[in-house]
Order: C-alpha cells, then structure tokens, then sequence
C-alpha cells in the first residue's frame, strides 16, 4: 500500500500514534515533518493490518505486535546560546594552547581561563544557562 497524508492520519488516535505504528511506518524521529517524509513510501498489507491493530494499543500490546518498537520523543535538543558556545570554543582552545606550550604565555592563558569561569551570572556571556 502507498502512503498517503489521509491514510497516515486515519491510523491516529486523537491525532497522535504510538512508537510501535512509528517503528513500523519507518519514521526516522518524530520533529515537524516527519509525515511529510512518509508520503509515497510503501508498507506491505501485514505491516497495514499490524497499523491497524496499533490504533490506540496500549504498551504491551505495542510490544507483541512490534517487539523491535522504537522510542521517539517529539521534542528537539534547543540549540546552544551562541554566546555561550563562542566562550567554551575558546576556552577549549585555550587548554589546548596550554596543552601543546604554543606561543602564549601559560600565565596568559591562566588568568584568561579564570576570568571566563568567573563571568558573573548577569553577563551577556552567560545567557542560557542555568
């Protein structure tokens, strides 16, 4: 069978699907998206009838059915701050300057060190994290 926006939907329940229907519909990750990228593949008629039977199964039935079942969680990992991103990229190539005895003092380097890791909380540097 070939997938489409309106048999994809019609295996939902409440508008939602289980890990085991996502497993068996080839859904890489569960971000924005991730029906469109389905479209047009196709599922054999055994894998559609275990869909089917997955409509609204609870776990231990999710895992008779398609004991291979995936976790997928709908929630993406926030980018970091660039800021904050910036300040760990030099403070790394700091330590490895210090590492390898490259060209800037190692007193240098340790009092810059410092003064990173002693940022006040209410520096621009310091914005999301917590």
């Amino acid at each position: 069978m070939k997938l489409t926006r309106e048999n994809i939907n019609s295996l939902s329940n409440f508008g939602g699907f289980n890990s085991a229907q996502l497993t068996l519909l080839g859904a890489s990750d569960k971000r924005k998206g991730w029906l469109s990228k389905l479209i047009g593949n196709e599922v054999s008629d055994d894998d559609w009838q275990k869909l089917i039977e997955l409509k609204g199964a609870k776990k231990q039935a999710q895992l008779e059915i398609v004991p291979e079942r995936r976790q997928f969680s709908n929630t993406e990992k926030k980018p970091e701050n660039p800021t904050v991103l910036a300040v760990k990229q030099q403070f790394d190539r700091m330590v490895q300057c210090l590492e390898a005895g490259e060209n800037v003092a190692a007193q240098d380097h340790a009092k810059r060190i410092v003064e990173l890791l002693q940022l006040p909380a209410t520096h621009p540097r310091h914005r999301g994290q917590a």
